[in-house]
């Protein structure tokens, strides 16, 4: 068996592996069951052959805790509790158990902590205590991510937080535009690239609807979320909300959370761009997709033929045209859910 490594300071961990969802978030859930597991917003068994369990699974990944300390350990476990859980402990309970609004700095602790956990739940390393059949497919895990986060406390750039509340019962007519989003694999000699990708978690509430939480990585690239865009969903992460109430959002139907979880497709198109590069061909993306290029170019080249492009205060190209969405030939990003 290989020996275990903490993923957050690479020091062995003796075999042992730290729960992802807490303790106090797992307890909120006493007695609130069944639980399914749910992939492509379709109920999957576990590997016991079972649909609903009684209890939410338990996902673990190694990181060091206390015990390690003696041989260079830095007690990541603590880090995260002091860094993530404790501050969003009140606010979740608030948010999630009591349906109250928050505010302010309250709003940062859950968005914080909600991409977090979200986050460690796409790491390749996740060991589920009771398996499903069938799993959701990992994130590629940039090795500087987890490491970086433990160092600087801030969470990696270029992810992106949504919340949406679902009702399991409605049965009204889907809101949410049927849209999926070709997520390509970006090489930018500017910047951290990668591939783009996105995961789902859903939490029941105490009243029998659905949190359902969707974190997207995009390297390099800016996208509009189409049903952010509609309304019915709020994002939460980099861009916080002064508010965070869960009875003012939307309420939308199974099938709507089925259209959210497939609106992104990775396994798109590589692009490899170059020093410089300032224009895309056109058609190669869905337009909901803008890549970051290079600064706008010089008289020289726009004299050349290249079309000229004004940059925004994000360095984004205001008028690449990409009108045309690329074919989807690739697997959508699978995900996942753990509630009612």
């Amino acid at each position: 068996m290989n020996a275990l490594h903490c993923l957050f300071c690479g020091v062995a961990v003796r075999g042992r592996r730290e729960h992802v969802l807490p303790s106090w978030f797992l307890k909120r859930h006493n007695g609130q069951g069944p639980f399914t597991t749910e992939v492509d917003g379709e109920p999957v068994a576990y590997a016991s052959g079972v649909v609903e369990r009684d209890h939410l699974s338990r996902w673990m990944l190694p990181v060091c805790g206390k015990g390690e300390e003696q041989t260079g350990g830095q007690d990541c476990n603590g880090w995260l509790n002091t860094v993530f859980e404790q501050p969003a402990k009140i606010p979740v309970r608030a948010a999630l158990d009591d349906l109250e609004p928050v505010n302010g700095p309250a709003v940062r602790a859950i968005a914080r902590w909600s991409v977090k956990t979200l986050l460690l739940a796409a790491h390749p390393d996740l060991v589920h205590s009771a398996a499903p059949q069938r799993g959701r497919s990992a994130w590629e895990f940039p090795q500087d991510w987890l490491p970086g986060l433990r160092t600087t406390g801030d969470l990696p750039a270029d992810l992106s937080l949504w919340l949406g509340v679902i009702d399991p019962s409605a049965d009204e007519e889907s809101r949410v535009p049927d849209e999926q989003l070709l997520l390509p694999r970006i090489h930018h000699p500017h910047a951290a690239g990668g591939p783009g990708q996105a995961t789902n978690l859903g939490f029941g509430l105490p009243d029998g609807r659905m949190a359902q939480f969707q974190l997207l990585s995009h390297p390099a690239m800016d996208i509009t979320h189409p049903a952010e865009e509609a309304g019915l969903v709020v994002k939460l992460w980099p861009q916080l909300p002064d508010r965070l109430d869960i009875n003012a959002l939307p309420v939308l139907s199974r099938e709507d959370s089925r259209r959210i979880s497939r609106t992104f497709v990775r396994g798109g198109t590589s692009i490899d761009l170059m020093p410089e590069q300032t224009w895309l061909p056109e058609g190669l993306l869905s337009p909901r997709v803008r890549i970051r290029l290079a600064p706008t170019p010089s008289r020289d080249r726009l004299q050349s033929g290249h079309t000229n492009r004004s940059y925004n205060a994000s360095g984004l190209a205001d008028d690449v045209d990409l009108k045309q969405r690329a074919p989807l030939t690739s697997e959508p990003a699978e995900q996942g859910f753990d509630g009612h």
